[in-house]
């Protein structure tokens, strides 16, 4: 699943990008809440393992992923559905695919692990849509990763829980708290990978 999904406000979740035999692709459909699909203005350029997030102004954030080419991307674009467009946002500071986000109660958008160049990674970035800029908070994980977990919790802090280190699946929990950073949060019961939470 390369394609990315994001739920917004009036009922409908927004699919962005994806692969095809060919690459990349820039295709956005929503899929309505009969069950239909119905096309929405394609990305402004094709992505795919990107993230994709329902911002509090009922717009969509999307950010990274990779390129038709298979390249890496830090590039960043916002769906604006009252008017079938897309425009650019700031970069992400460091280009990864695979990476998980979460909005918090705030507005703001955490951006954890992902893929970069051939490694995980275990940098997190903060996207401030009052900004439309993508910073860099203190603190790391506890171990690099990808495929893991993440979820906003009610308290305003994000959980980030298992996923790759690499090649090896991890049992390692992270929480990111807005005031005093990213911080090892303690292990799950097994190491788990590509699952949600």
């Amino acid at each position: 699943m390369l394609f990315r999904s994001a739920s917004l406000p009036d009922g409908r979740s927004l699919i962005t990008g994806g692969r095809t035999a060919t690459g990349a692709i820039a295709t956005v459909h929503y899929f309505e809440s009969d069950g239909r699909l119905t096309s929405a203005a394609p990305m402004l350029r094709p992505r795919a393992n990107h993230i994709c997030v329902a911002l509090q102004d009922g717009t969509v954030l999307v950010a990274g992923g990779i390129d038709a080419s298979n390249h890496k991307l830090s590039d960043a674009e916002l769906f604006h559905p009252d008017t079938n467009t897309w425009t650019p946002t700031g970069s992400l500071q460091t280009a990864r695919q695979r990476a998980s986000a979460a909005r918090l109660k705030n507005g703001v958008v955490v951006v954890a692990g992902g893929e970069l160049a051939d490694a995980s990674a275990s940098a997190v970035e903060v996207y401030d849509p009052a900004t439309g800029r993508f910073e860099r908070p203190a603190g790391l994980f506890a171990a690099a990763r990808t495929g893991h977990a993440m979820v906003a919790l009610e308290d305003g802090r994000v959980l980030i829980a298992g996923g790759y280190e690499n090649q090896r699946v991890v049992d390692y929990i992270d929480v990111y708290d807005p005031e005093h950073g990213t911080f090892p949060a303690g292990r799950m019961s097994e190491p788990r990978a590509n699952f949600a939470a």
